[in-house]
């Protein structure tokens, strides 16, 4: 009975990867990445406006009965039933978020799957938004609210791609995983079982190596590999829709034991989960593009913050500086000829242009004298 058992639900795992072959989330709800460059290009010159995204309208409905009937016959008692189960629902939600993309349902969706920023924090009663506040913080404190550490940026999509493929061929064998580049990635890097892609048209930090190694490879291909392995259940060689926040938390979790996130990242990962709660709260994609550059760009608020500090180290001597540079510049003004006199004779047949040297000033000290010709 046990065999029986577990034959039954092989054979339902093989009908649920064959349904969802060739079905992925992000890569047909991604933005083209002409768009991205479209609105980048327009903002530069000041003409922001909303960029017109024209999602693939799919009729998934033969997909989602068919998933249907493979979580009726699955036994929810046993474990590799209850697997089944589970797994054929978030593909079923996943379906429904697809054929929903530009439209409101979509978010009801993508809440089932992924859960709000507003959702307690597992086996506590802070939430998500507490903890992305709290870590924010922390960054603000450190950095006096800037993202001031940041590593430069200055690594290549095809060096770093030639920096790490022997790092990866050292670890799982050569030509087991290939890093390639891809112009028509949106996001900067992706995993999968075997190969990594690298956007080409990004640039990439110290910090964003160690990062991809822990992140994608030591994770993300890691597992899909190890699901390959796997003689029955050919359904864990592919990361189904609700094991994506256990694969991204031990990925994020991956680089902090590996010590090769930094606060920056950090702060970055927590300002997305206000932005998502933004826009579930109404916000367009222009404020949500606004909320995450105008850290950057607010330089009157960064003037207003330096200026206020220089006060207060530094305020009570200001009158003293002030007057010294004034009568530096009525000194200065005084040594300048009379612009009513007629000039004096040039001493060179071809003036010169360029500082005169220093002259002797008293008690021999070097005097310096006012640029210009002579």
């Amino acid at each position: 009975m046990p065999t029986t058992r577990i034959a039954h639900h092989t054979e339902l795992d093989r009908r649920l990867v064959e349904a969802t072959r060739g079905i992925g989330v992000l890569g047909t709800i991604s933005w083209p990445t002409s768009v991205e460059f479209d609105f980048i290009a327009a903002w530069r010159v000041g003409r922001l406006k909303l960029p017109q995204v024209d999602y693939p309208r799919t009729d998934l409905s033969a997909m989602r009965a068919t998933l249907d009937d493979i979580a009726r016959a699955a036994d929810p008692t046993h474990p590799l039933g209850d697997y089944i189960r589970r797994t054929a629902e978030s593909w079923r939600i996943a379906a429904e978020l697809l054929e929903a993309a530009g439209t409101p349902a979509v978010t009801a969706h993508s809440a089932r799957l992924y859960g709000r920023p507003g959702d307690r924090v597992p086996g506590g009663s802070l939430t998500n938004l507490d903890a992305a506040r709290h870590f924010i913080a922390i960054a603000d404190e450190f950095h006096n609210g800037g993202l001031r550490d940041e590593a430069a940026a200055e690594i290549t999509a095809d060096t770093l791609r030639d920096e790490l493929q022997p790092q990866l061929d050292a670890f799982f064998g050569a030509g087991v995983i290939k890093v390639e580049t891809d112009a028509d990635l949106i996001a900067k890097a992706a995993a999968g079982a075997t190969r990594i892609r690298l956007r080409s048209a990004t640039y990439f930090s110290d910090y964003d190596r160690h990062q991809l190694l822990a992140h994608e490879a030591f994770v993300h291909s890691l597992t899909a590999l190890n699901g390959r392995a796997q003689p029955r259940l050919k359904s864990l060689a592919r990361a189904s829709p609700r094991t994506t926040a256990t694969q991204e938390g031990l990925a994020v979790f991956a680089e902090l034991m590996s010590g090769s996130i930094d606060i920056s990242r950090m702060k970055r990962i927590s300002l997305r989960i206000l932005a998502i709660d933004m826009a579930i709260n109404g916000a367009d994609f222009i404020e949500v593009f606004r909320f995450f550059i105008g850290p950057a760009l607010m330089w009157d608020l960064w003037c207003a913050l330096a200026l206020e500090g220089w006060r207060e180290r530094a305020g009570k001597a200001a009158f003293g500086w002030f007057r010294a540079l004034a009568e530096l510049e009525a000194a200065a003004d005084e040594q300048l000829p009379d612009a009513d006199a007629p000039p004096p004779p040039p001493s060179d047949p071809v003036p010169r242009a360029g500082p005169e040297p220093l002259r002797a000033g008293p008690k021999g000290t070097p005097e310096p004298t006012r640029p210009g010709l002579r």
